[in-house]
């Protein structure tokens, strides 16, 4: 005679916890999935169930827990180190999620969504090399991944391989083409490669997408600047104060440019803001001096 709880076998517990999850309603899954438990003590997959549960209420440790009792069942079932992994991530700790994301790899070595999550947990414990690894085994698992690009892109130019950045970024951006952010990381990728006019061609692009962006504008206005635009350089540096009058840089590189074009009392109002922002701006302060002193 199969044993019940409440009237209820383990399968119909399993089901009701299934129906539950599927509407949202996870506290009731966490309820049912219990109950299908403690009728099913050795099934990995209730275990797993029950810790996707916890997952979305946001008990992390419960998720690690249940985790733990399925792959005790089964250590074999990469789910339930896939989860693991997520749960130790959520709790910040990364050695123990990168333990289980790359058991989870170990037993299915096509699990692009688990070579994902360990290039994170590499990333956050700042070992880029393993994390382009794993980033890089994703993209040939799927060309698609979109995330996977945009990681690889950001390491790349974080140590300065701002070629292979951009290699990667414009694979993200084919996928994502209305990413600003990406936009913006490519165009400060040329930048650095001292190609101000694709450099400038990437920050329009983020702009016109994300108007709202001071930082963009900003540094769009230096690469105006650097080409000898200066017109269309304070146009983008009132931009960023519009966006963002707490910009104190673009205030300053404001300044730069209005006495650039001989317009110091402009220029002055333009450092005397960026100091109201940040008194410790040194340039800033030098700067004003240095220009007040030649107008008096």
């Amino acid at each position: 005679m199969q044993k019940k709880i409440e009237g209820k076998t383990g399968s119909e517990w399993v089901t009701a916890g299934v129906n539950y999850f599927d509407a949202g309603k996870f506290k009731e899954a966490i309820d049912s999935f219990k109950k299908a438990a403690k009728i099913y003590p050795e099934s990995s997959d209730i275990w797993i169930n029950l810790g996707a549960a916890y997952e979305n209420v946001g008990n992390y440790k419960m998720l690690v827990q249940c985790c733990d009792k399925a792959i005790n069942i089964n250590p074999q079932d990469n789910m339930a180190w896939f989860n693991c992994g997520i749960g130790y991530s959520k709790l910040e700790n990364y050695k123990k999620a990168i333990e289980c994301f790359n058991q989870a790899v170990k037993l299915d070595a096509k699990d692009k969504n688990a070579w994902f999550h360990l290039g994170l947990a590499y990333l956050k414990t700042k070992d880029g090399q393993n994390a382009v690894e794993s980033f890089t085994k994703v993209t040939k698992l799927d060309s698609k991944y979109v995330n996977a690009w945009k990681n690889l892109g950001r390491i790349y130019k974080s140590t300065g391989d701002f070629k292979n950045a951009i290699g990667s970024f414009n694979k993200s951006i084919r996928l994502d083409p209305d990413d600003s952010v990406i936009w913006y990381e490519i165009g400060s990728a040329y930048y650095r490669l001292e190609k101000k006019l694709k450099a400038i061609e990437s920050y329009e692009k983020s702009v016109s997408l994300n108007p709202k962006s001071s930082e963009v504008w900003n540094n769009m206005g230096f690469a105006y600047k650097d080409i000898g635009k200066i017109q269309r350089a304070i146009e983008c540096y009132e931009m960023a104060v519009k966006t963002d009058p707490r910009n104190s840089t673009a205030f300053y590189n404001l300044g730069i440019a209005y006495n650039n074009i001989g317009n110091p009392q402009k220029a002055i109002e333009c450092l005397e803001n960026a100091l109201k922002i940040d008194p410790k701006d040194k340039p800033a302060k030098v700067y004003l001096k240095k220009l007040k002193k030649q107008i008096s």
